[in-house]
């Protein structure tokens, strides 16, 4: 769902983030949920909390009628740059764990 509002973002539609705060919080209490325990590091849940603030801090510009472009734009930024960190993070994870490394024998 979250890659799918990311795509709408991408394209000028805010209407996933104007929604009221407790449908929102929901939302990413069930990302979290839905997180599996394989990508549950401490790297990652820090990439996640940045995500969730953004997630919270432009769902509560979206919903204010006097925001200036360049603030709500900013924030669209932002967002952005908190998910494409969030994939590289997990990206990375599981390209370590794909990796043989060996061992020198002595």
């Amino acid at each position: 769902d979250l890659q799918v509002n990311i795509e709408l973002l991408k394209k000028a539609n805010l209407s996933f983030f104007k929604v009221e705060k407790k449908i929102m919080q929901e939302f990413i209490t069930e990302l979290k949920a839905g997180q599996p325990e394989t990508v549950n590091t401490p790297a990652i849940r820090s990439r996640m909390t940045v995500l969730e603030t953004n997630l919270l801090r432009l769902q509560d510009l979206a919903n204010l009628d006097n925001i200036k472009k360049k603030e709500l734009l900013e924030a669209i930024k932002e967002l952005l740059v908190a998910d494409v960190n969030l994939k590289l993070q997990i990206n990375k994870k599981f390209e370590k764990e794909a990796q043989q490394i060996q061992v020198p024998v002595k």
